[in-house]
């Protein structure tokens, strides 16, 4: 028998219990046109990617979700960093910036709360806090760590 959300226990999640405006960050990359289903990109997207003319017939600029990383996010208006671990599905996994310790996350799943939301997608989102009254959100993504002076001078 399986429990409804209603009837399971109220568990936290690291990848999908956010609150604030959720966005989803993605990486602009090139698809085959004449293989897949990758859409082209469309206005306003890809303003300064473009510009290398790519032979319609075979390839087209698209986006794709973030590969394994470490992706930082900048809010100006709090002058906070937040870090997440990438993994190889795009789930956004928070870690401490400041820890002295790699931040290391394996192939973790869902637990049975998310999976009864049924909703993995905000597990690929960032969120602003508070998105009505904040300014610039800057995000940037790495193949390692930053180091605190690479924070410094980033923020």
């Amino acid at each position: 028998m399986n429990a409804t959300a209603s009837q399971m226990p109220q568990q936290n999640c690291p990848f999908c219990d956010k609150h604030g405006l959720p966005i989803l960050p993605v990486r602009y990359t090139i698809a085959r046109a004449d293989k897949g289903n990758a859409p082209a990109l469309a206005a306003p997207f890809g303003a300064d990617v473009t510009s290398i003319d790519l032979p319609a017939k075979i390839a087209r600029y698209t986006m794709r979700l973030l590969r394994p990383g470490y992706l930082y996010v900048f809010d100006e208006k709090r002058n906070e960093w937040r870090g997440y671990i990438v993994n190889t599905q795009s789930y956004l996994y928070a870690f401490d910036i400041h820890a002295k310790v790699s931040g290391v996350v394996g192939e973790k799943e869902f637990n049975n709360a998310c999976k009864a939301k049924n909703d993995p997608y905000l597990a690929r989102c960032i969120t602003v806090t508070d998105a009505a009254n904040a300014t610039r959100v800057w995000l940037g993504f790495s193949d390692t760590m930053w180091t605190p002076a690479v924070l410094q001078r980033r923020g």
